[in-house]
């Protein structure tokens, strides 16, 4: 249906109805284009990659926070099909891509010019340890440093596996923690698959 309006405009003044009706596809298709444009932002599948690869919730503070042109660079490098058959560099770009948006916040927001975060009064023991000393590498993984969330889902590190992994030529050795916080980091990193 094409409406009375638009007719008045293309109608009995001299243009034809026929380019009335390629004005109005011409139209519809810039729409439909330019809505893909725009709709290119994180899909359900994509949500569930982040959770499954990153422990990512879907409605977590650090994707809540994302703007549009962020859950937009995500999705376009998850679905990128340059690695469509190569996982773990699809895998390396995606953390990378993470870890630069979470330098970029504080606590799940935007983080302001110059700022330096702190956490949050009442932080456990162990996540402070964590991003102290390990969120650099383990944040979202690297080629070498697994992710503390695919640790936590190996089930595996407890204190004792840990410090032998930093006694025995650990990347960022020399780190030296107490038993304590070595026991603390461990309950944190077997915290994030929960």
């Amino acid at each position: 249906m094409i409406f009375p309006g638009f007719l008045y405009l293309f109608g009995p003044h001299g243009a034809s109805r026929k380019k009335a009706v390629a004005f109005l596809l011409a139209f519809a298709i810039m729409s439909m284009l330019a809505g893909a444009s725009f709709a290119a932002t994180l899909t359900d599948r994509d949500y569930r990659y982040l959770a499954e690869e990153y422990g990512l919730k879907r409605d977590g503070p650090f994707l809540q926070n994302l703007g549009e042109d962020e859950k937009n660079q995500l999705h376009a490098v998850i679905n990128d099909p340059e690695f469509s058959d190569v996982p773990k560099s699809r895998d390396a770009n995606v953390a990378d891509v993470l870890f630069r948006m979470e330098i970029r916040t504080c606590n799940g927001r935007p983080k302001g010019p110059g700022e330096v975060c702190s956490l949050e009064p009442g932080t456990p023991l162990g996540e402070r340890v964590a991003d102290l000393h390990c969120i650099s590498c383990h944040l979202t993984g690297t080629m070498e440093a697994r992710s503390f969330y695919k640790m936590s889902r190996d089930g595996i590190w407890d204190e004792k596996r840990l410090a032998a992994a930093l006694a025995s030529g650990h990347q960022m050795s020399p780190i030296t923690l107490s038993p304590e916080e070595l026991k603390q980091l461990a309950i944190y990193i077997s915290s994030l698959s929960k």
